[in-house]
């Protein structure tokens, strides 16, 4: 007869490898310069050189933000009705938030090299 009783097994009789940890995936958070206008500006450079068709209108878009005092994690945070009552379409406003992972990304791997 097994020393278990059946259907119970103490932690100390569970092989390890029956054991499953689920890894809970990171969502990754926007770095936040201590320039915030700075930052705003570098990114709305890349912004422009990424969607040059669309310079006019991403320049009236960082003027906005700018005049809102807004960085790149408050903007990230900021649900585009917002940024559409403040005069920014909603397609731009779509634009600006999503790029904001790739541009920072991109800035790190330029300070890496």
């Amino acid at each position: 007869m097994s020393q278990h009783p059946s259907g119970f097994f103490s932690p100390q009789a569970t092989p390890h490898s029956n054991r499953t940890s689920r890894r809970i995936p990171s969502t990754s958070l926007a770095r936040s310069d201590p320039d915030g206008h700075a930052e705003l500006d570098r990114y709305f450079t890349w912004l422009v050189k990424k969607y040059p068709a669309d310079n006019e209108i991403l320049m009236a878009a960082k003027d906005k933000l700018h005049a809102k005092g807004l960085d790149l994690v408050t903007i990230r945070k900021t649900e585009h009705k917002v940024l559409d009552d403040w005069g920014i379409i909603w397609g731009i406003a779509d634009k600006v938030k999503r790029e904001i992972k790739n541009f920072q990304e991109w800035e790190l791997h330029q300070e890496l090299h």
